[in-house]
């Protein structure tokens, strides 16, 4: 599986406002982020249809800069996250399990910081009931990656977050 085929689980947050510092991007968030100092964050350009991505640089808990990999001028409407970060807990989105060929589904995931993370995957056939079918602990050393296989016919997936560690992400993926 090439890396185009890789899905990774993210979250979308609203822009109140931005404004250019020099070659820094600051945004105002709607509500109070928990972002933390260097954690990759992409920015879409609703003008342009495009994100610019960059390491986080707090400000306060509801602003926070970024150096972007390139510079597009227009406005900046939403944020996104790869993972989950720390105090975002309980049943995340539910995600649709690929189909191909009647093979298992991979989720993996892996932990980027100081501390771990402790996730359950659940399946459901409607969304609505899920099962618990794996426990995945995180050590507390960026890079610590782990798996599990989903047998086929179930259609959706999601992250039940038990916790995140401070200044730690947690990325969650799967194929496509």
């Amino acid at each position: 599986m090439n890396t185009g085929r890789v899905k990774y689980i993210t979250q979308d947050k609203q822009v109140r406002n931005h404004s250019w510092n020099g070659t820094n991007l600051i945004i105002d968030t709607t509500e109070n982020h928990s972002l933390y100092n260097n954690v990759t964050v992409s920015l879409l350009n609703i003008e342009r249809n495009e994100y610019v991505t960059g390491l986080a640089n707090i400000i306060s808990s509801n602003s926070f800069s970024i150096i972007p990999d390139k510079t597009l001028p227009g406005r900046y409407v939403l944020y996104r996250i790869h993972g989950y970060l720390p105090g975002q807990t309980g049943p995340q989105s539910a995600q649709p399990i690929p189909r191909g060929l009647g093979t298992d589904a991979i989720i993996q995931s892996y932990v980027t910081g100081s501390n771990g993370a402790n996730y359950k995957v659940e399946v459901s056939l409607d969304t609505e009931h899920w099962i618990n079918v794996a426990s995945i602990t995180h050590t507390s050393t960026t890079g610590d990656t782990a798996f599990i296989t989903i047998t086929p016919g179930w259609s959706h997936f999601r992250a039940n977050v038990v916790a995140v560690g401070n200044n730690t992400l947690l990325t969650v993926m799967t194929g496509q």
